[in-house]
């Protein structure tokens, strides 16, 4: 529960910034209001509630009750009047209010006030607090990292006063190109303590894990994405790269069959779950954006292109998606520095060079949403000799409806294989490389590949689909055994997958008559609210582009201006009640016909 508690002046200064008299705090029956007073500020800060908004709850019977920015605001003053202030261990924080310092406490206070005093909250934590602070954090550096209630270093600790660090305002990170005397050399140290034990590290405890991952993504001005060895190999801490382990694939690797986690500090109780789970979030106190790359073909040769496309990036707020993304980074040379970049998911190429095959390179995608929110995904390029696996591409997302007389084709002449055309060298009878099958699976997942089969592949009778959207899967397989017998391998496949929405038919006689720069559709359905046009220039299941939406007409009718002569288009029209048409198609030209 929260309790208010009347506060007085420090010897610093006084706490009460807003004049009321109170600070609120944890109060329960174990009674650690600083290890707990944080976590519940950072809580409330990212339920997603605003400042304005009534707490419902009057903490001292003055007869109003509080918001939840004053809610905020008492508990940075109530940190601010229980920190020591006087002693050895002035400046921290300890078990109960003004009675030590210990960093593994002190924490909490940082990871509380340093959302709290950004925007909208805009919480007043005085100077006087920070700078205090710092005489804790000189009094338990070790020049390795910090201490517990001393001048030394450990796993738990050292993340604990890097946090509080970045409350203090010393960090002054930048970016991985910052030289060192910008820094504060106590991050420095405690940086480089943390990366040259990283797998002890890991391995160690989960309660240091949830003190550094708020340390790395409270820094200021950015989030700190790789961390830098005594020897100046740096790494991605978070998804890790080369030999080192990210911190996310540990926290999976750990995680009971249960779904929760072990704590060596909370058992395998719902603090240390939360923890983790907070860990694995790209955002700490916001719904964050997701970043999502595929690279085709992967692994490849030296020297040749490969594409990397970052369309599956999406946003994990209700209501938000891909199009929130504002700008597309790609780090090619895993150095922390983003070589290149797009407001928009556009495809990207790049070639890696190999010396020595093989060779692997991480490539870093890190996505930008409309309120700076970040994220990033890392995966291993693998450049080596043939043979490569081949590239399935399942083409999509598709169309169809019900209607008698529909069909699906289904285009899988995206895929195609990097070894296409060569074969093991020195042997004379070995047929050159290529996909030899494609296979199909339009029932949805487990995938079993056996609804079709073929490079291009019809479904002729569609009325037996059942409406809705599944999930399409493409399986394509080489000759490799063949090919490349030398490799000992079998034939190699590859997957990818798409969608197909099916429409309940109700529109079943779309017709499309081409005039010199538009086309005009025609139905007899009538009776919806509204109509949906789609268009596509690929094909009669698409993908289509929708081009006119809750499109009210009297006459089952709509007229597609603007077309260029020669180019044959595609449509389908589906109701404001979700039920669709067949595909009709026309062409413009300086002679008109009408096809359906």
């Amino acid at each position: 529960m929260l309790k208010a508690t009347a506060i007085g002046i420090q010897s610093s200064g006084n706490p009460d910034t807003n004049g009321n008299g109170y600070g609120i705090e944890v109060r329960d029956s174990g009674y650690q209001p600083i290890y707990e007073g944080g976590q519940v500020m950072d809580a409330i800060i990212a339920s997603g509630v605003q400042p304005g908004e009534d707490t419902g709850r009057d903490f001292t019977g003055r007869g109003t009750t509080w918001t939840y920015g004053e809610l905020l605001q008492d508990m940075c003053d109530m940190y601010a009047w229980g920190q020591v202030d006087s002693g050895s261990y002035r400046g921290g924080w300890r078990y109960s209010w003004n009675s030590g310092s210990d960093n593994s406490a002190a924490q909490w206070a940082a990871i509380g006030m340093i959302p709290a005093q950004e925007s909208p909250w805009n919480c007043v934590v005085p100077d006087w607090v920070k700078t205090e602070n710092n005489i804790w954090l000189n009094y338990s550096d070790s020049n390795y990292g910090f201490g517990y209630t001393y001048s030394g270093y450990g796993y738990g600790t050292t993340p604990s006063g890097m946090v509080q660090l970045n409350m203090d305002g010393y960090v002054g990170y930048d970016d991985p190109s910052t030289i060192d005397d910008e820094r504060d050399t106590r991050w420095i140290n405690a940086e480089r303590f943390i990366a040259d034990r990283w797998s002890t590290f890991l391995g160690n405890q989960q309660y240091g894990w949830y003190s550094f991952t708020k340390a790395m993504r409270t820094a200021s001005p950015n989030a700190v994405e790789r961390v830098t060895t005594t020897s100046g190999t740096s790494f991605d801490w978070y998804n890790g790269s080369g030999s080192y382990t990210g911190l996310a694939q540990q926290i999976v690797d750990v995680q009971n069959s249960n779904g929760s986690w072990y704590n060596n500090y909370t058992s395998t109780g719902p603090l240390g779950s939360a923890w983790n789970i907070i860990i694995l979030k790209p955002a700490l106190f916001k719904a964050a954006p997701i970043a999502c790359f595929d690279a085709n073909p992967n692994p490849s040769y030296p020297n040749i292109p490969i594409m990397f496309d970052p369309a599956c990036s999406d946003h994990s707020e209700t209501g938000k998606d891909i199009g929130d993304l504002v700008l597309f980074e790609w780090d090619w040379d895993a150095d922390g520095v983003y070589d290149e970049s797009t407001t928009t998911p556009s495809e990207a190429n790049h070639a890696f060079a190999c010396s020595s095959l093989p060779c692997t390179y991480p490539v870093t995608l890190r996505v930008t949403d409309d309120e700076g929110l970040t994220a990033t995904a890392t995966r291993d390029i693998e450049v080596s000799n043939p043979p490569h696996p081949p590239v399935a591409d399942a083409g999509g997302p598709y169309m169809v409806s019900t209607c008698a007389g529909d069909s699906l084709t289904l285009d899988g002449s995206g895929a195609f294989d990097p070894n296409e055309g060569i074969h093991e060298t020195g042997c004379a009878d070995c047929p050159d490389d290529t996909i030899t099958a494609w296979d199909w699976d339009i029932d949805g997942a487990p995938f079993d590949y056996t609804s079709a089969s073929g490079e291009t592949a019809i479904i002729s009778d569609t009325t037996g689909l059942t409406p809705g959207v599944v999930n399409i899967g493409l399986r394509v397989t080489d000759n490799t055994a063949s090919a490349f017998p030398g490799s000992g391998q079998s034939d190699l496949t590859d997957e990818d997958f798409s969608s197909m929405t099916v429409y309940e038919g109700c529109i079943c006689d779309l017709a499309a008559r081409a005039k010199l720069d538009k086309i005009q559709l025609t139905w007899l359905h009538t009776g919806a609210a509204s109509y949906d046009v789609y268009r596509s220039e690929t094909g009669p299941n698409g993908p289509f582009e929708l081009i006119a939406e809750d499109h009210v007409t009297t006459y089952a009718t709509y007229l597609d201006t603007g077309l260029t002569t020669g180019t044959t288009y595609y449509y389908r029209v589906v109701t404001s009640d979700g039920c669709g048409s067949n595909a009709a198609f026309a062409t413009p030209s300086v002679r008109v016909r009408t096809t359906r």
